[in-house]
């Protein structure tokens, strides 16, 4: 993965690249109070009105993937009514305005990785795969730091475990569907994911290790988003080491003995109440059937004997907005599964699992994850031929067939790309430039 060279490309805004590479960094750091915008944010909202202006002159560009964008922008407006509704009937409760700058502020998340794909896709790929991979190196290094990997739940940079855990999930999950866009290395994706599950199994939460344990289950049976067979390995690579660990691990003393080992048995064992339906909220959806349609907006938690919202994604979801708010969340998750195929599949049913027992719908990288998996476009041609498979192209009906056509090509019923990616050997396209409709 030759980062450096991508970094350089003439045509790239100067900013976008290193934006994309600090944003994905400095995303576990709380330099303010929790539910404030960090640095992070502040850089990402930077980087995002730089890639807008840059496609102004292109209006074809402003709203890509359409389908998937107009969804995502229907549920902020929804969202956004119903708690101004919710807020008027509490006497001003401002928390809903909160949950619908949240909610607002990570579809133009989703909406702007969807351009940035459309015209930069490897480098922002790889940008964002660096950026990962130093914030989750980073977090290595802290968690060891402070005595980790011992049997106490660490926090690494964040203010609880369970933070730690679903940042480390949700990093895992990018680095599997980075490869539908551009060609990312086994070496890196592996080291990421060495890195992602000692972190997750650091904070001992339950429910991001089970989410995990998708996530790696999924990779060894149909391999990364738009894997081919240089990814072959890397699922080869998994089952061998699930099989060893399998049938090897429980013979190993030092390993039995090892207090993070013992710890993690003892969570999963233990007979505790904060896993169950009942003490996530799940009981205020049935309490209250007047707000199945329409929500009761996102805050106001006083008024259901409660302080605290709904520790589910669905379920909060259907809390705050009701049936049409879910429905929308769902249609867009569809529209994920529907481009990616099996591996957009399992991605999926592993942020839905964690989901279970916590609401990650706030978290900025669960809309770009998205992003990356429903996006309309496929690796460029030199990615395609680096990664041929014959049976593939029979296998996943979305994928193109090859042609002398732009070597980025578009799911079938989404405009064709241009930009960085319309460059094949010998040919040279202008920045930028969109074709018409397909």
């Amino acid at each position: 993965m030759n980062i450096s060279c991508e970094l350089r490309n003439a045509t790239t805004p100067a900013f976008l690249p290193v934006g994309i590479f600090l944003f994905f960094t400095l995303k576990p750091f709380y330099f303010w109070d929790s539910g404030l915008p960090q640095v992070s944010d502040i850089i990402l909202m930077a980087t995002i009105m730089q890639t807008f202006v840059s496609a102004l002159h292109d209006r074809r560009h402003l709203l890509p993937d359409a389908d998937v964008s107009r969804l995502a922008i229907l549920l902020a407006y929804y969202a956004t009514v119903i708690n101004l509704i919710a807020m008027l009937l509490t006497n001003g409760d401002t928390g809903f305005l909160f949950s619908s700058a949240y909610l607002t502020y990570n579809v133009v998340a989703l909406v702007w990785i969807l351009l940035a794909l459309r015209q930069y896709a490897t480098t922002v790929t790889y940008s964002m795969v660096a950026g990962i991979l130093a914030g989750l190196a980073i977090q290595v290094v802290i968690i060891l730091a402070a005595g980790g990997l011992s049997g106490a739940r660490a926090t690494g940079s964040f203010n609880n475990p369970n933070q730690l855990g679903y940042y480390a999930l949700l990093c895992a999950a990018l680095l599997l569907a980075a490869p539908r866009i551009a060609a990312v290395s086994n070496f890196a994706i592996g080291v990421g994911l060495v890195l992602s599950a000692l972190t997750v199994v650091a904070s001992l939460s339950k429910a991001a290790i089970l989410a995990t344990c998708i996530l790696l289950l999924g990779l060894a049976v149909a391999g990364p988003a738009g894997s081919g067979r240089p990814h072959n390995r890397l699922r080869t690579g998994t089952l061998l080491f699930g099989a060893c660990a399998i049938a090897v691990g429980p013979r190993l003393a030092w390993l039995k003995n090892h207090p993070l080992v013992q710890t993690v048995t003892d969570r999963f064992n233990a007979s505790e109440d904060d896993g169950s339906l009942g003490s996530r909220g799940y009981s205020r959806i049935l309490l209250h059937p007047e707000h199945w349609i329409f929500g009761a907006g996102e805050g106001g938690f006083d008024r259901f004997g409660s302080e605290i919202e709904i520790h589910s994604t669905l379920g909060n979801l259907m809390m705050s907005y009701g049936a049409i708010g879910i429905l929308l969340f769902l249609g867009i998750l569809a529209f994920t599964v529907k481009r990616s195929g099996l591996a957009g599949m399992y991605i999926t049913a592993s942020m839905l699992a964690y989901g279970m027992t916590h609401n990650g719908v706030r978290n900025t990288f669960l809309w770009i994850l998205v992003g990356f998996l429903a996006s309309g476009l496929l690796s460029s041609a030199s990615d395609r031929q680096h990664h041929h498979d014959p049976a593939s192209d029979h296998a996943d009906p979305h994928r193109p067939q090859p042609s002398p056509a732009p070597p980025l090509r578009a799911v079938r019923g989404t405009p064709q790309a241009g930009g960085e990616q319309g460059v094949r050997r010998g040919t040279h396209v202008r920045p930028h430039h969109s074709g018409g409709p397909r």
